[in-house]
């Protein structure tokens, strides 16, 4: 149950600072209407996120795969 309500929090925290991102990057981009600036701002964030997301798991994969590879390593010694 913790780990749902973190869950949770997490993502309406990660949903706030994606529309300050998008709010911030429309402001960079004044030469565009400020509903193509948005779009462009919130498809970057989805980006990076995507971009973050995908390395965390492959960082675990990695941990579970070096890991086990040890336990097997060990494992053949005794």
């Amino acid at each position: 149950m913790k780990s749902l309500v973190k869950s949770i929090l997490l993502g309406i925290v990660v949903a706030i600072i994606g529309t300050i991102f998008s709010e911030t990057f429309s402001f960079f981009l004044n030469g565009l209407d400020r509903d193509t600036s948005r779009i462009l701002g919130m498809g970057t964030y989805i980006c990076i996120v995507l971009v973050v997301c995908t390395g965390v798991i492959v960082r675990q994969v990695k941990n579970k795969y070096d890991e086990l590879s040890l336990y097997l390593k060990l494992r053949h010694i005794f």
